[in-house]
């Protein structure tokens, strides 16, 4: 039987070896999948878009199994996704393994890859490692197999060196789960099969396939999509991301003040605009992973521990911390220390507030609607305010201006 494409969801067996392949946009997924199904260039493009957008599965028999089982390809989309943002491939992905494991289907093994290619891990590389470990667990760990593409593109030498650098630093976490380490030197078929043999022997040696933590914590827990470590991990990122784009919009307007070429301003407006257009979409994300007040205290009292723990990566060099999930002392101990938590995010909720009503003064918010006035933009009333929330600003009516 030749390679066959299925339902990610409903075309999946409980029987079946289900191998998932995650890592950056262009790190060479699709282009795997085409290796081991022997159809080269049916999936994978030369573009610098993404060729995934959505969750794809191959189905096909496993090679020399004796029990005739067939192995799964799942091809996922990364979190730099050219077509989706960060949120929908989320819950695109969450939606998924939360379907699987309804349906008592788990993952025989995760292969994540990165481009040997780059040469440092910042940005979209490390984005997708972190939210990687945040989104499996601990547990998961020793089904994990991470694996350096595009060998072909670098020296040897160099590409020993960045591996040696990954595994010391990087993926240690990883590694001290359980993870092991592997690269497709030359991109053949039989050099895939053998990356993917590997995880299927280390599934196969045990009895039952661990659980990835994001099933655990929306199947097991009950809780919702933006209580999992993977939804905070993201609304993390998406806060960073506002941070920096009120920065640029900030700096395009002191550039404004200072020029008096009217072809350098109308170049300023427009990058402005993409600008603005973005940070608009940014909020409307981080707004649905946003919590209450009210539900972290909730998450603080009534939260369940899970078996699996966040596997947390680090950009310092070596860091290797675990932290438990939900975990905490039982007895008094546990109450008072959920007491205390609760009082401590209070403050920090009043903190926030007194800060966001006192740290930029009205001139200061003035200036920054009037210069958007003056590149020709007129911000609604529901987007000025948006954008006064998120920026800790006080709130104005643009009728004001």
């Amino acid at each position: 039987m030749a390679a066959t494409p299925i339902n990610a969801t409903k075309g999946v067996r409980q029987n079946d070896i289900i191998v998932a392949f995650m890592g950056p946009t262009g790190s060479g997924k699709s282009f795997f999948i085409d290796l081991l199904t022997g159809q080269v260039g049916r999936r994978a493009g030369n573009t610098l878009k993404s060729v995934t957008s959505v969750i794809e599965a191959t189905r096909m028999p496993l090679p020399g199994d004796p029990e005739k089982r067939d192995i799964v390809l799942v091809d996922t989309p990364g979190f730099d996704d050219t077509t989706r943002s960060d949120m929908e491939i989320l819950s695109m992905i969450s939606e998924w393994l939360k379907k699987t494991y309804e349906s008592s289907i788990k993952l025989s093994g995760l292969i994540y890859l990165h481009r040997i290619t780059d040469n440092r891990m910042a940005g979209s590389p490390y984005k997708n490692l972190r939210m990687f470990g945040e989104l499996c667990g601990d547990l998961v760990m020793t089904q994990v197999v991470l694996v350096t593409t595009m060998w072909e593109r670098v020296a040897a030498d160099i590409g020993r060196a960045r591996e040696e650098e990954l595994k010391a630093s990087f993926w240690k976490a990883l590694i001290n789960r359980g993870s092991n380490v592997d690269s497709l030197k030359t991109a053949t078929p039989e050099e895939a099969w053998r990356v993917v043999q590997e995880v299927v022997d280390r599934r196969l040696k045990k009895e039952a396939a661990e659980v990835v933590l994001l099933q655990e914590e929306l199947v097991d827990n009950g809780v919702k999509l933006n209580e999992t470590h993977a939804g905070k991990a993201l609304y993390t990122d998406l806060q960073k991301q506002l941070a920096e784009q009120k920065e640029s919009m900030k700096s395009l307007i002191a550039q404004v003040e200072k020029s008096n070429d009217p072809h350098l301003t109308k170049e300023l407006k427009k990058e402005y605009d993409r600008i603005q257009k973005d940070f608009d979409r940014t909020f409307l994300e981080a707004e649905t992973l946003k919590r209450s007040l009210l539900d972290k205290i909730m998450s603080f009292l009534f939260s369940k521990a899970t078996k699996s723990s966040r596997c947390q990566v680090h950009l310092e060099a070596g860091r290797n911390i675990r932290h438990p999930s939900l975990s905490r002392p039982s007895g008094v101990a546990g109450t008072m220390n959920c007491v205390l938590d609760c009082i401590q995010c209070i403050i920090s909720q009043i903190t926030f507030l007194f800060i966001a009503s006192t740290a930029w003064p009205k001139e200061h918010t003035l200036r920054i609607f009037s210069d958007s006035h003056r590149l020709g933009n007129r911000p609604s009333s529901t987007h000025a305010r948006r954008a006064c929330v998120s920026l800790a600003l006080p709130v104005l009516d643009t009728d004001e201006l």
